[in-house]
């Protein structure tokens, strides 16, 4: 599987440890890159904002 240098961009190998083309570690292998890791972020920051707001609606004045 190909993947894109978060640095450069370029088009690398995913099994590899440094691009080829500017020599920047590659991250997906190091840190076993997740798919939907984006989406699982997104609805824990939504689901905290919440809490967040009808905590502070609750609260006394």
């Amino acid at each position: 599987m190909r993947v894109n240098c978060l640095y450069c961009g370029e088009s690398i190998a995913d099994d590899i440890d440094h691009c080829p083309h500017c020599g920047a570690p590659s991250h997906y292998q190091k840190r076993g890159f997740r798919i939907g890791g984006r989406e699982k972020f997104l609805i824990f920051f939504v689901v905290l904002s919440a809490a967040t707001l009808i905590i502070a609606l609750l609260l006394p004045r």
